[in-house]
């Protein structure tokens, strides 16, 4: 069966799928995969392919499975990630956050973009393929836990325990846009500060430290990082030249933005410090994320909090973990094989874009190999009252399907790196 027809066969079939998968809990924290896990374990097994578990904790496993095509090829992963933001206060939203409603031709819950709907579509293209076998090489699917947190429990840990599925490149479908494609990432440092004061009542705070207002004057010094100059390097420039966000609706916006996307930033995510009104605080923690644009390195970041740190008496900072900007080559047959399956799905080409958030992409360029990322729009994202699109979520599977055929076919010019 062609591959767009698989995905249109199973049409219903697939849109009820990702609703079941809104359906079944999988907040992070505390990122308890297991549910979901299991719907997508069952739903491959159906299909007579074998699943593998690599798990270093019981509660947030990683699902792995592969096929082989009708000759050698290339090896390309689809990775989407299972865990979810947490739901926030129930009140504030329209209907149950997991309701996996399906209204208006939206499809309503909790992890309907971010991203359920993007795991939906890389299940049903791997499908696809499966159904079809006229592909050459190795089609493998992931889907991890512990996305959200970018911790080791997830990606990370399947990359390490099997090194095969570095594969020859690999394909996401966070919640971006079907309008681009999404070849690179900002960078970004996180960090937790550490301040200390002296311990004693209010009363005597006047020959005291106090650990939060030291934290406040190291939060304020943090902030200048938005300050730093930034020279876009001309191979960024030149792969955004087709692209661009520009008179997109506000649902495209989610992780590419042209007006963020040279910006240096900080946010401070968590603060935590004092035990009592009427003492002096003597400890105070912040967890403090920066993100860095092309143009600028990690090592610039970490520079920088380091110049930070070292003008405040009694604070201290730890890495928490670090990325570089990175980017795909927008001529890679990776990148043409989606936007060319975009173009075909959608009569419109998608534009080559950069993320301004981060995803498991990145571990792909890391470690030398292309990967890019295309998903249904996202309304409320991380907010009450999360949707996406139906006809988004059947476009995108499409998409992915056909850019993996495209990509799976011999290709005397295309050289494999080892794997």
């Amino acid at each position: 069966m062609p591959t767009a027809a698989f995905i249109d066969e199973h049409a219903d079939e697939l849109v009820a799928f990702c609703a079941h998968l809104v359906q079944q809990a999988s907040p992070n924290p505390p990122g308890d995969t297991r549910a979901v896990a299991a719907a997508v374990g069952g739903l491959l097994e159906r299909h007579g392919i074998p699943v593998e578990t690599i798990a270093d904790q019981e509660s947030m496993p990683n699902l792995v499975a592969s096929i082989e095509g009708r000759e050698p090829g290339p090896h390309l992963v689809l990775n989407g990630h299972m865990d979810v933001y947490p739901d926030g206060a129930e009140a504030a939203w329209s209907r149950p956050p997991r309701s996996g409603a399906i209204e208006g031709g939206r499809l309503h819950g909790r992890g309907a973009g971010d991203m359920k709907s993007g795991l939906t579509t890389l299940l049903y293209a791997f499908l696809a393929l499966a159904a079809d076998r006229s592909f050459a090489g190795r089609l493998s699917l992931c889907a991890v836990s512990d996305e959200m947190s970018f911790s080791p429990h997830g990606a990370p840990l399947v990359l390490t325990r099997r090194p095969d599925l570095v594969g020859d490149a690999a394909i996401g479908a966070e919640p971006t846009s079907p309008d681009f494609v999404l070849i690179g990432e900002k960078g970004m440092l996180w960090i937790e500060v550490t301040t200390l004061g002296d311990a004693g009542a209010g009363a005597f705070a006047s020959g005291l430290t106090n650990a939060i207002e030291t934290m406040g004057a190291v939060i304020a010094d943090l902030a200048a990082w938005r300050e730093r100059d930034v020279s876009i390097p001309p191979t960024v420039t030149a792969a955004l030249a087709a692209g661009g966000t520009a008179g997109l609706p506000d649902e495209a916006l989610t992780y590419a933005d042209d007006r963020v996307l040279h910006l240096p930033t900080v946010s401070v995510g968590t603060i935590r410090g004092g035990t009592k009104i009427n003492l002096v605080a003597e400890t105070c923690r912040a967890e403090v994320d920066l993100r860095i644009p092309a143009g600028l390195t990690l090592d610039d970041a970490r520079s920088f909090v380091a110049e930070v740190i070292a003008r405040h008496v009694g604070a201290t900072s730890l890495e928490i973990q670090g990325m570089e900007p990175n980017l795909t080559d927008p001529s890679d047959p990776l990148v043409q094989a989606l936007l060319d399956a975009g173009g075909d799905v959608l009569g419109v080409r998608p534009r080559p874009e950069l993320g301004i958030t981060a995803s498991d992409t990145r571990l792909w360029r890391a470690l030398g190999r292309p990967a890019a990322m295309i998903g249904p729009r996202i309304a409320g994202q991380g907010m009450p009252d999360e949707s996406i699109a139906v006809a988004d979520l059947i476009a995108c599977a499409k998409i992915v399907a056909l850019a993996a055929k495209r990509y799976l076919q011999p290709s005397p010019g295309r050289t494999k790196p080892v794997s």
